[in-house]
């Protein structure tokens, strides 16, 4: 149990878990915490680890994984986790001692597109002075009025009664994660716009901020601009997600990007360096020989994604490294 689940050593000496012993086997006399600590644990630590070694000593290639997390102790700690496959590439975020390992090693590097994708977004998103300083400051101030006053929750209930709408509490966004704010924007400013407009005219209601009519469309804008970002980030981040949709994701992204924002939102800007930076950082895309093999060895995609001009290069690259 300490082992499998990673319980803390405590869990033996908790009264429920005493009591289940005690009803499967009255006569099994618990061991000491130190005995644990000191001869089980050793034991079966020197028993793995010797399986481990065994096992591996039998493997040519492997894949490694690994994760960086910090212990309620404030200790940091490394957690590889070891697949026996061939390793063909790792896929790494921007992390400067990973990127540096894999620079020294012969492991071809693969840049992870989900944090690339979230770094696009932060710097144009995030960054954008009349996004940050208009619309979703005046947004925050509105759901924190819902949110920390009794009386206008209650008024805001009843106008949700009154126009037949979802009695749904409003969201405060985590500012740091901007898919936060977006959902803040659609589940429910978006969702409730008619009841927040009613509860806002009404004389009894103190709300910090209101959205005006050109406001609200800039909103509902800004969703339909940001909302793909999301979808994207959510297909890529699945655990059945491959490096073959890394190209026809961004193209599909591009394209969105490219329809010119309606006049007057004041949103092209934002458009512009959404697509700025996406461009920028996902340039090398094309040129990356695991990604642009992946994508057209998938059924899925094949060379769709790409030029005429570029399908005998491709297509030649990939025959050459079955025959080799």
């Amino acid at each position: 149990m300490i082992c499998l689940d990673m319980q803390p050593l405590s869990e033996v000496g908790k009264t429920g878990f005493k009591r289940l012993i005690k009803y499967l086997e009255p006569r099994y006399t618990f061991p000491l915490r130190k005995v644990l600590l000191n001869k089980y644990l050793n034991e079966m630590h020197a028993k793995f680890s010797n399986c481990v070694s065994d096992e591996l000593s039998t493997v040519q290639y492997v894949a490694i994984t690994t994760d960086f997390w910090t212990s309620c102790a404030i200790n940091d700690y490394i957690s590889p986790t070891v697949y026996f496959f061939c390793i063909v590439a790792v896929v790494r975020d921007r992390n400067t001692d990973i990127t540096k390992a894999l620079n020294d090693s012969a492991i071809a590097p693969v840049p992870c597109s989900t944090h690339l994708l979230q770094y696009v977004v932060r710097k144009a998103f995030l960054d954008n002075p009349y996004v940050r300083n208009q619309l979703v400051a005046k947004c925050r101030k509105i759901i924190s009025s819902f949110k920390h006053s009794n009386k206008n929750t209650k008024i805001l209930k009843q106008c949700q009664n009154q126009l037949a709408l979802p009695q749904h509490r409003m969201i405060q966004d985590v500012s740091t994660r901007w898919n936060d704010t977006l959902h803040m924007m659609k589940k429910r400013l978006n969702e409730q716009k008619n009841a927040i407009i009613m509860a806002s005219s009404r004389k009894d209601a103190t709300i910090a901020a209101e959205l005006t009519v050109d406001e609200w469309k800039k909103i509902e804008h800004l969703i339909d601009t940001m909302e793909i970002f999301d979808t994207a980030t959510l297909q890529l981040s699945k655990e059945t997600s491959s490096i073959s949709e890394v190209i026809p994701l961004m193209q599909v992204i591009q394209s969105h990007l490219e329809i010119p924002s309606p006049k007057g939102t004041s949103l092209q800007d934002l458009r512009n360096d959404l697509l700025a930076w996406l461009k920028q950082k996902f340039s090398l895309i094309h040129t990356n020989e695991l990604i642009v093999k992946a994508t057209v060895l998938d059924p899925h995609f094949k060379l769709n994604p790409f030029q005429q001009e570029k399908h005998s290069v491709f297509l030649s690259s990939i025959k050459d490294s079955i025959v080799r």
